[in-house]
């Protein structure tokens, strides 16, 4: 829920770490199981134009993302391990943001947040076991939220809804340089967050 003062930058730096893991079966056989372990950086710089408004620039680094498939009994190509690896920058982002009420004046924190990500780079799809993809989206990006929250000092928490548009992209198979086209979707997200935020000051 931070939001940069009048006149001045505001400095944010997150640090994201994920696992995932699933399993296909067929006919009560195993057909694949699977794993995704991703990582990224992302630096955020934020003006205030006003004390209730704010424009920031996001700029994003995928360290790696891995994902595996071990392939079962139910599988032609059973025992055959595939592996994904992708890195790299990742299109930045133009976000803005508006506070409609503050602790004042109504116990809490009201956000809305508007961010644009346009198609910067182009996406290439990791082959199996082979070259590595990169952190481009192939397409453009919208999202839509509203953010509610408290903070105290340090630690904050936020209710957040967001709608999010993904428009056509484009991709790049390395595995055989075809190209995949995805068109657009719309994707929805609700949450609840904890921060915590250390500040220096010279």
């Amino acid at each position: 829920m931070l939001l940069a003062e009048k006149s001045a930058f505001l400095l944010e730096t997150n640090f994201a770490n994920t696992t995932k893991k699933g399993a296909l079966s067929y006919s009560g056989k195993s057909f694949a199981d699977g794993e995704e372990k991703s990582s990224g950086l992302s630096q955020v710089i934020s003006y205030g134009v006003n004390k209730r408004f704010s424009i920031g620039l996001q700029l994003n680094y995928l360290i790696a993302d891995d994902t595996s498939w071990s392939y079962g009994s139910a599988s032609m190509i059973a025992g055959t391990k595939n592996t994904y690896k992708s890195s790299g920058i990742v299109d930045p982002s133009l976000g803005f943001k508006y506070r409609v009420c503050d602790m004042e004046r109504c116990k809490g924190l009201l956000d809305v947040v508007l961010k644009v990500s346009p198609k910067l780079m182009s996406a290439k799809s990791a082959a199996a076991n082979g070259p590595k993809g990169n952190g481009g989206k192939g397409g453009t990006d919208l999202n839509l939220g509203i953010d509610f929250g408290q903070k105290y000092s340090a630690l904050q928490w936020k209710l957040l809804a967001r709608v999010g548009h993904e428009m056509k992209r484009t991709t790049k198979e390395l595995s055989d340089n075809s190209v995949s086209k995805i068109d657009s979707r719309t994707n929805y997200d609700f949450g609840l967050r904890f921060l915590y935020s250390a500040h220096f000051r010279s």
